[in-house]
């Protein structure tokens, strides 16, 4: 699928896994820009259908690296993935019903997955998780946040119309 969208040829090592990608100069920016998102997010552990719903939505991808956010301690990153994944999943499904993002909490990274405007929603409430906030507090957050988008939508539809 990446080969026919982009016009670039991949290689596989059987051995490492490694990929090398081989595009045409005129197809370059493009086909780098598209692969180095496609790529990230199948290595955060994003499956084969989320990522061809990326490539046809031409959604957007966001990486966060959590040791950026809280340091490289074993003990604290574990927390943190524990803070985002949430009891029995609830904060991981709570960010992704409200914003309509796909997560994927993959080794010391988070995976975001969706709209332009959702996913840096979405990444706001995992930065907030990350940095200590209440569960409740980032829902809140959530839900404001979706309100004011929506009320703001609203608005620019009635400017639109005569």
């Amino acid at each position: 699928m990446m080969e026919d969208n982009y016009g670039v040829s991949l290689k596989v090592d059987e051995e490492t896994g490694g990929v090398s990608v081989s595009y045409t100069p005129e197809k370059a920016a493009e086909a780098y820009l598209a692969i180095t998102k496609i790529m990230s997010a199948i290595s955060t552990g994003f499956d084969e259908p989320r990522i061809r719903h990326m490539i046809e939505r031409d959604l957007s991808f966001v990486l966060i690296d959590l040791e950026e956010l809280v340091g490289s301690e074993k003990s604290t990153l574990t927390r943190i993935k524990g803070r985002i994944i949430g009891e029995r999943g609830k904060a991981k499904q709570k960010i992704e019903s409200v914003t309509g993002c796909s997560l994927s909490i993959y080794d010391n990274k988070v995976g975001i997955l969706g709209a332009p405007e959702m996913v840096d929603v979405a990444g706001e409430a995992i930065q907030r998780l990350s940095g200590g906030l209440q569960h409740q507090t980032v829902y809140r957050f959530l839900e404001s946040k979706m309100r004011r988008m929506k009320q703001e939508h609203e608005l620019w539809k009635m400017k639109d119309e005569p």
